[in-house]
């Protein structure tokens, strides 16, 4: 089958829509969230935010390991989990760096330390849930 084939194109596209388009939707998401100017009023713990991260930054790992482990050459599969929590670490330092420019909200670099954990953690779910 060449690349030009019409089944190619449609496998490809069909890819794209099932694994790829779902994690630009999600970064789409986390993006509008943090243009959004708003200070948090219910708190039910001290460190609430933290957990929120974890658990925002936590499905984007899964969403990362979705898109990479579909692409990557299978040279390259043990590293799936390695680049999805990579990745989702740039963002978060995106993300914090993003939100230094929203009013009313502040980069903390411990909120990139809860993305680490949550997608790190979701990395440990998906290697031992296949175990």
């Amino acid at each position: 089958m060449t690349v030009n084939s019409v089944p190619y194109r449609t496998t490809v596209l069909k890819r794209f829509v099932l694994y790829w388009f779902p994690l630009f939707c999600y970064l789409a998401f986390i993006f509008y969230i943090s243009s959004l100017s708003f200070h948090i009023r219910y708190r039910p713990f001290q460190h609430f935010d933290k957990l929120l991260h974890m658990l925002e930054y936590a499905i984007l790992s899964l969403f990362f390991y979705r898109a990479l482990r579909d692409t990557v050459h299978e040279s390259f599969a043990r590293y799936v989990s390695v680049m999805a929590i990579g990745a989702c670490i740039f963002y978060g330092i995106l993300d914090e760096y993003h939100q230094s420019f929203v009013p009313f909200r502040t980069s903390d670099p411990l909120d990139v330390v809860a993305d680490a954990v949550g997608a790190t953690l979701m990395q440990w779910i998906l290697h031992f849930s296949h175990r």
